[in-house]
């Protein structure tokens, strides 16, 4: 098995079909990994310019891909790390789960750190959010047991995930809607339900949910979005029509997912009243949290809470799905805690063997000589 790097533009139309077949076999899903995701940002330079993969091969097929960005230290001196993820990556979901596959996951994971660490300059990878246990847990504990070099253990926190079949409670009696409640306490339940009451008196209406139209989606979450703070620059606002390249970007992915089926939207009314929109991602046969917006002026009443929680309870119960993960970065805990399950992931520095590990270990006390003395080196 071989692997090399790559960067984004250098990734042809044959690599981009292997890849796609990649996300069908992984031994995991990661649908902020999905070559359907990640590809339409070539054209999105001041996001994606210092993206580049690690591309495991066997033959012509794709059997490992890990995204990953070139970092020098220091300006003056040569060696060079590598980091997973990059701003495209951290900037909408903080995800960096290598896709391997499922045939040999062991061997794929010991090709990508080959490739990450090979030539003299390249003195270390720091792989961020990989999990601790599972297939690519143990993949990679193989894989490092198995190298040279050193291992420096970081962070440690939960990503969320709504797994099949999670416990849901409808709205009220005989009502459709229900919501992803039934793992929280009873206190914490009859909180949200209130807030649900609470909502529909607001806006004389009940609350249903309903998946959208994918045919039209891209425009009606454009519209959506903007008439909201997600629109306003001002409020600090990032939506899709704020910037052009994320706009053609957005517009790309969306067209892309739909043309294979795996677009999901949903809309959440109150009445004849939509409040809240959501777009997921179906990838690996799971749904990934892409992006969603709610209706102004309805802060007080929680309508983003009671978005997430019932788009979670309706796809947690999708027959087609194999669960749910959100999409929220390690430090949003307020999803985190909301959800009914999470698993456990850890930011893991790999140093190269011999001289270049001992470089890659001396970074940090170079680095607080360097501000000491207040220069580059």
């Amino acid at each position: 098995m071989r692997a090399t790097v790559l960067r984004i533009e250098d990734v042809d139309a044959g690599m981009a079909s292997a890849w796609r077949e990649l996300v069908d076999r992984s031994a995991s899903s990661n649908g902020w990994l999905d070559p359907r995701f990640v590809l339409p940002a070539r054209d999105w330079a001041v996001m994606a310019r210092d993206l580049s993969l690690c591309v495991a091969t066997d033959g012509h097929r794709v059997t490992g891909v890990l995204p990953v960005t070139p970092h020098r230290p220091f300006r003056r001196l040569r060696p060079e790390f590598l980091v997973t993820g990059g701003r495209f990556v951290d900037w909408h979901a903080d995800s960096t789960l290598p896709l391997l596959d499922r045939a040999a996951p062991q061997a794929a994971m010991a090709a990508l750190l080959r490739a990450a660490l090979d030539g003299w300059r390249r003195v270390r990878v720091e792989l961020r959010g990989m999990p601790t246990e599972g297939v690519v847990g143990a993949a990679l504990g193989d894989a490092l047991a198995d190298r040279p070099g050193s291992v420096t253990r970081g962070e440690t926190w939960s990503r969320p995930f709504v797994p099949p079949r999670a416990e849901v409670v409808p709205i009220g009696p005989g009502r459709a809607t229900a919501l992803l409640v039934g793992h929280m306490s009873g206190r914490r339940r009859r909180e949200v339900l209130r807030r649900a009451r609470a909502l529909e008196r607001h806006l004389d209406g009940e609350i249903v949910l309903r998946r959208a139209d994918p045919g039209r989606a891209s425009e009606d979450f454009e519209t959506f979005q903007s008439s909201g703070w997600k629109g306003d620059v001002r409020s600090g606002g990032r939506g899709v029509l704020q910037d052009r390249g994320y706009r053609d970007w957005y517009r790309a992915v969306v067209a892309e997912f739909m043309s294979d089926g795996d677009l999901i939207a949903h809309e959440l009314c109150v009445g004849d009243t939509v409040v809240y929109m959501h777009l997921a991602l179906r990838s690996g046969g799971r749904a990934f949290g892409f992006l969603d917006a709610y209706l102004g002026g309805l802060e007080a009443q929680r309508v983003g809470t009671l978005g997430r929680l019932a788009v979670s309870a309706e796809l947690a119960h999708a027959p087609d799905l194999d669960g749910f993960e959100p999409g929220v970065s390690r430090h949003d805990r307020e999803v985190t805690r909301m959800m009914p399950a999470s698993y456990e992931v850890a930011d893991v520095t790999v140093h190269a063997a011999g001289l270049g590990g001992w470089v890659s270990r001396s970074v940090p006390a170079v680095e607080g000589l360097r501000r000491r003395l207040g220069r580059d080196a």
